[in-house]
Order: C-alpha cells, then sequence, then structure tokens
C-alpha cells in the first residue's frame, strides 16, 4: 500500500532537514528537536512515524538499502560481472553522492555501517550477481567491504567525481593499481 503524498512530503522534509544539519554539523548527533525544527514539524508528527531519532535512522537506512537493491537489479547484467560493470558502478557512485550526507552518517555509525554491509551482502546474494564464481561466499563479501571503505573515504575526502572513482573502483577489482608518477 501506497502512502499518503502528506507523509511522504513529512517524511522527505525530515530526510532533508537531517542531511542539512548533517552538512551543517558535520556529524549525525542531533536531537529530535532540532530535526523537527530544521523540517518546520511538530515533534508530534515526528513521533507519530518513528519512535526516536534512531528509529529514523534506521527506517533511513533501508530506504537507502531499498535504492541501492534498485540499483543493483536494474544494472545487473548476467555477462557482466558486477567487478567489471562500469554503468553498475557508476549508478551508486551517482546515488551516494546525491545521498551524501545520509550516507556519511550512516557510516560513521558503526551498527549502521554493519548493517548496510550486511544489506549490501543479502542484495548481491539475492540478485544472484556472482553465482557463477567460485567462492561466492567470500567474494560478496569482500567486493562489499571493500567498495563501503571506498565510498566512505571519498565522502569524507570528497575528492573526485563518481566518474573518476567509478574507473578508481573498477581498477581496484580488477588488480590494476597504477604508482604515483615521479616529479
Amino acid at each position: 500500500m501506497k502512502e499518503d503524498r502528506r507523509i511522504q512530503k513529512t517524511k522527505q522534509a525530515l530526510i532533508n532537514a537531517f542531511g542539512a544539519l548533517v552538512k551543517q554539523h558535520e556529524s549525525y548527533h542531533m536531537t529530535v528537536k532540532e530535526l523537527c525544527e530544521k523540517a518546520d514539524i511538530n515533534r508530534s508528527t515526528f513521533y507519530l512515524y518513528y519512535q526516536d531519532l534512531n528509529d529514523f535512522l534506521d527506517q533511513l537506512q533501508d530506504t537507502v538499502a531499498q535504492e541501492v537493491a534498485q540499483i543493483l537489479h536494474k544494472y545487473h547484467h548476467p555477462k557482466i560481472p558486477m567487478i567489471k560493470n562500469r554503468e553498475m558502478i557508476l549508478a551508486l557512485f551517482t546515488y551516494f553522492e546525491e545521498k551524501q550526507y545520509f550516507m556519511q552518517a550512516i557510516l560513521t555509525r558503526s551498527a549502521l555501517r554493519r548493517a548496510i554491509i550486511e544489506h549490501f551482502c543479502f542484495i548481491l546474494e539475492n540478485e544472484q550477481i556472482f553465482k557463477d564464481y567460485e567462492n561466492e561466499d567470500i567474494m560478496i563479501p569482500y567486493i562489499t567491504y571493500g567498495l563501503i571503505g571506498i565510498v566512505n573515504k571519498w565522502l569524507n575526502t570528497k575528492k573526485g567525481s563518481p566518474e573518476e572513482m567509478t574507473e578508481i573502483t573498477l581498477d581496484f577489482f580488477n588488480g590494476q593499481f597504477h604508482k604515483k608518477e615521479k616529479g
């Protein structure tokens, strides 16, 4: 069942406020009061949809996981492995850039980071992206932890575009490491 448009708008206002506060404070630490003031909603409205700030973050994390699953599903090609799928990796980095403040907040909280990694592993298993590979059970966490590590570093340093990060990630996944040019 689809959510009422007003509920969607309220939740989106909270998400936008959360992103703005994370950007402003460079931290996900905030109160429900601060979040509601920024979103211009009453605290009682917040509590209609969420038990507390942790519940809000959990639901935000679930939304991110669902959206990542949609990207993986959309760009999955049975003849192109994920570690060579430029379109998929670029779509992921573009998404992570669009959601950078949420991703930074999620990735700085170890419990949420672990949950995102577990979600990502589950998605890769469900989509059977590596079903034709030996050691699929080892390959999935290896790629997941590597990608999350790259995304986390990228979001914190803000070096490079999604396109540049896609090329770097594809190089790493395919064992191509480049030495720095001496100069």
